[in-house]
C-alpha cells in the first residue's frame, strides 16, 4: 500500500505538469474520491493509500477516456458534415459556373442560408470541445 501513496503522488505529479488539477485538493476530490486534504495529508503522516482509492482513480480514467473517445467521434463526425458542405458548396458553384471568391454573396439566398445554418452546428460542438477542455475533462 505505500507503493499506492508513491504510484499516486508520481500521478498528481504528472497531472499537474499537465495542467489537468490545479492542485492536490482537486486531484483528491476529482480523481480521487476524497476529501480536499486527503493527499497531502496521506504524504505529510506517510499514510499508505488503499487499493479501493487506486480503484476508483482507475474508474475515473476510464471514465474520461470513455468521454475522449465519443468527443473523438464527434468531431469526426463534424469533419465529415463540413467536407460535404464545401462539396456542396463546389458543385453549385460549377453548376451555376460561378467564380471562386470564397464569398458565398455569390450563391443564391437559399443556399447561404443553408451554409449558415449548417455551420451553427459546427460552431456549438466546437464550443462544446473547449469548454471540455477548458474543464479538464480528458
Amino acid at each position: 500500500m505505500e507503493r499506492n501513496l508513491e504510484f499516486i503522488s508520481r500521478v498528481y505529479d504528472r497531472m499537474k505538469e499537465m495542467g489537468i488539477v490545479a492542485g492536490q485538493a482537486q486531484f483528491s476530490e476529482m480523481w480521487l474520491g476524497r476529501g480536499p486534504s486527503y493527499l497531502s495529508s496521506s504524504k505529510a503522516k506517510g499514510r499508505a493509500v488503499p487499493d479501493r482509492v487506486i480503484d476508483h482513480f482507475e474508474e475515473q480514467i476510464k471514465e474520461r477516456a470513455n468521454r475522449a473517445r465519443r468527443m473523438l467521434d464527434l468531431y469526426t463526425d463534424l469533419s465529415r458534415h463540413q467536407q460535404e458542405l464545401l462539396a456542396m458548396v463546389d458543385i453549385h458553384r460549377l453548376e451555376r459556373k460561378l467564380p471562386d471568391h470564397g464569398d458565398e454573396g455569390h450563391l443564391a439566398n437559399c443556399n447561404r442560408q443553408q451554409l449558415e445554418e449548417s455551420r451553427r452546428p459546427a460552431e456549438q460542438i466546437r464550443g462544446f470541445l473547449d469548454k471540455l477542455t477548458a474543464f479538464k475533462v480528458f
